[in-house]
């Protein structure tokens, strides 16, 4: 059975225009892709990912929200200030 969440997150997917993910004759960046660039824009595509790497029920707890600074940061982050 499909996961309904993804399914939804994703659909913008199905409807992607031409997009390069590579530029001929150059050695592959993701961060050049246009396919990349294009997925990510898209919100529903965007809040999966948020909510994915999250602490909330469904999420990773790769990111946490720190209620202190009102930011959220990566669980292994390390702001080099050793008190």
């Amino acid at each position: 059975m499909k996961d309904k969440t993804i399914t939804k997150a994703f659909a913008a997917a199905r409807r992607m225009p031409p997009l390069c993910n590579s530029i001929p004759g150059q050695e592959f960046d993701i961060m050049d892709s246009e396919v990349a660039k294009w997925l990510v824009e898209q919100p529903g595509i965007r809040q999966y990912i948020f909510t994915k790497t999250g602490s909330s029920n469904s999420g990773l707890g790769l990111i946490v929200y720190d209620k202190t600074t009102g930011t959220w940061r990566g669980v292994d982050y390390d702001d080099g200030d050793d008190v």
